[in-house]
């Protein structure tokens, strides 16, 4: 097999091909961990190389793959961050990888900067808002005043 992680260290710039095909054209691509460990005297391996991609099918369920040269380290490892207890559900992630910015919510965030500048209030960077759900960027919006109009 053949792994590629494509990214310009953006969340909608950064994607996994496997065997040259896009994973996120057939799921939604939540994370990808990629570790490489070259041999070293320590140990008798020949080094460790894994990836291991969280996305969600259209039903909404998680799916988890690992890949890597050590069939059951694959099976058995989790990456970090990851543990049993926590519960990760489609509806915690804001946008997935690979996915374009939707053009409200990027109108929305140009018009909460423009309106946080002219009154000269702190506001949190653009994509820091980007990040955020277009609920909480309308609350945002509503909270300086802005209409529907005007964003």
């Amino acid at each position: 097999m053949k792994f590629e992680i494509l990214t310009d260290l953006t969340t909608e710039g950064t994607t996994v091909m496997i065997d040259g095909k896009n994973v996120g054209d057939k799921r939604k691509v939540a994370s990808i961990s990629f570790f490489a460990d070259a041999p070293n005297k320590k140990y008798s391996d020949d080094g460790y190389m894994s990836l291991s991609v969280m996305s969600f099918d259209d039903e909404g369920n998680i799916k988890q793959e690992r890949y890597g040269h050590d069939k059951d380290i694959n099976e058995n490892i989790k990456p970090i961050g990851i543990s049993d207890n926590v519960t990760f559900e489609q509806s915690d992630v804001v946008r997935f990888l690979g996915d374009a910015i939707d053009a409200e919510k990027v109108k929305l965030v140009d018009s909460i900067l423009k309106l946080s500048a002219e009154k000269k209030l702190v506001c949190p960077e653009r994509d820091t808002l980007l990040n955020r759900s277009i609920e909480s960027l309308r609350d945002k919006a509503a909270d300086l005043g802005l209409t529907s109009a005007e964003a």
